[in-house]
């Protein structure tokens, strides 16, 4: 999990993503500088998670981007 363009003191925090669901835990006590509304991180490594635990009944599914040696690529809009 990288913090993309911040400069602000640590904090241990827990990532959750955005299904309003407890099982939604993307990583629990990871250092992180503190972060406000609008603010990025790089999530790798994680599979279709966001796929899987993206329910339609609350907010529209979000943006896929995929990278690989030819570059960045939008999966899904």
């Amino acid at each position: 999990m990288i913090p993309v363009g911040v400069g602000r003191a640590e904090e241990e925090t827990d990532v959750y993503g955005s299904s309003c669901a407890s099982i939604d835990l993307i990583k629990a006590g990871v250092d992180l500088p503190k972060l406000k509304e609008g603010d990025l991180l790089a999530i790798m490594d994680c599979g279709a998670y966001s796929i899987f635990l993206s329910p339609d009944f609350h907010r529209k599914k979000p943006k896929i981007l995929f990278v690989d040696e030819k570059g960045l690529r939008e999966v899904r809009d």
